[in-house]
């Protein structure tokens, strides 16, 4: 009797190997591709990679919720769009200084994951199956663009300093810097960071991603959508590592010491910041895109990283032969992001701000053919056994 992919599925779900959905296919999609075991990534039919060297953030933005690649006049009127969407409403800007005064973790996500609520409360954002794809197209670019503004805010609140406008000159990624540090970035950071932006607007079906549209297919607000997908984006499993790199590079120290602290790592079972992937069996093409950006920049910390990425790679054949482990994303992540000047505090919020694009896509892909998500579990206890008596339990009645 042949079995079906799906009892298989079920009736395998003992083994470890088939934890965290490995493999299971949850919907097609024109989005994008990610092939692990060639090292390659697409947005819609482009290769990811050729677009970050050749585009703007606003035309890959473009790309991935519209489904087509601008072209000047389209772009320009992309561009007024998203400008007309951008103004903050006053009852969000007025909860801004009390949400930034919350709690003493710098937690930059949850301070994003906050304000994108408030954004959807303020505007009274209707669950999704009430309204149509023009409407959820708006709420997902205004989103988009009024998230670092919000964000950037917070974060100026929380120092004591007054927030920074949006400068209507500047392009998305200069804006963010700007809106940060008070001051117009260099052209080099300005780009820097636009890539960075557009090499992690979408990465096919992560945590994040899936959580967003689990939550999306129940019918919620995009709000409510976005939020969990945020909510993912904050562990440091996912979004949360690209902080915890720059605290092993800050352990390592120097060169010498590199050998060591990884054998010592590995020794104790621990995780190494920045290596393995869940999809990827060859080098992940963001490691050299955002390598060659942080050459660019001349970071200080490069010489030390391509040491521990060398190094690592070697240890880890050695310590789990037949897995593939090589520098992920967040590695090369963490030096850009230092390099063009952004808060430790707000790298995650900066990765789950470029990412915003990619589930916008997403959750509008959703709504064309939307169904409840809701898979199923196989149940490892044991055979069915009577309940005992209160007598039995040592309960009696009264």
């Amino acid at each position: 009797m042949m079995t079906s992919p799906r009892m298989e599925a079920v009736s395998d779900a003992h083994r470890p190997e088939v934890y965290g959905l490995n493999d299971i296919i949850l919907c097609h999609t024109r989005i994008s591709h990610v092939d692990g075991h060639l090292g390659r990534y697409r947005y819609r039919d482009y290769d990811a990679i050729e677009l970050v060297n050749s585009c703007a953030l606003e035309e890959v933005w473009c790309l991935l919720v519209d489904g087509q690649l601008p072209d000047a006049t389209r772009r320009a009127e992309f561009a007024a769009e998203l400008a007309a969407l951008s103004t903050i409403p006053p009852a969000v800007t007025g909860l801004l200084p009390a949400m930034a005064r919350l709690g003493e973790r710098p937690d930059g996500i949850g301070w994003l994951q906050s304000a994108v609520l408030l954004l959807a409360r303020s505007l009274d954002w209707r669950p999704v199956l009430e309204l149509d794809r023009t409407v959820l197209r708006r709420q997902v670019l205004q989103t988009l663009v009024t998230a670092p503004i919000m964000l950037a805010a917070q974060h100026r609140l929380r120092q004591g300093l007054e927030p920074v406008p949006p400068d209507p000159g500047l392009d998305h990624a200069a804006n963010l810097l700007h809106m940060i540090s008070g001051e117009p970035p260099p052209e080099a950071h300005a780009r820097a960071l636009e890539q960075y932006l557009m090499v992690a607007a979408e990465h096919g079906m992560a945590a994040s991603t899936f959580a967003g549209r689990v939550i999306f297919s129940t019918g919620a607000d995009l709000g409510s959508a976005f939020a969990g997908a945020l909510g993912a984006m904050g562990g440091p499993l996912h979004g949360g590592a690209p902080t915890l790199v720059l605290e092993m590079l800050d352990e390592i120290g120097s060169p010498d010491q590199v050998e060591p602290w990884l054998r010592d790592r590995l020794l104790k079972d621990e995780r190494i910041m920045g290596f393995g992937h869940r999809i990827y069996r060859a080098v992940d093409p963001r490691v050299e895109v955002l390598r060659e950006v942080t050459a660019r920049l001349g970071s200080d910390r490069l010489a030390l990283t391509q040491q521990v990425e060398k190094q690592a790679a070697v240890l880890l054949d050695e310590a789990k032969p037949g897995r593939t482990l090589r520098a992920n994303v967040e590695l090369y992540t963490a030096l850009v992001m230092e390099a063009v000047g952004l808060p430790r505090s707000l790298f995650s919020a900066t990765f789950a701000m470029a990412r915003l694009a990619g589930w916008g896509a997403h959750l509008l892909e959703q709504r064309s053919g939307n169904r409840l998500i809701r898979p199923v579990t196989a149940f490892a206890g044991g055979p069915t056994v009577p309940v005992p008596s209160p007598a039995e339990r040592g309960r009696t009645h009264g």
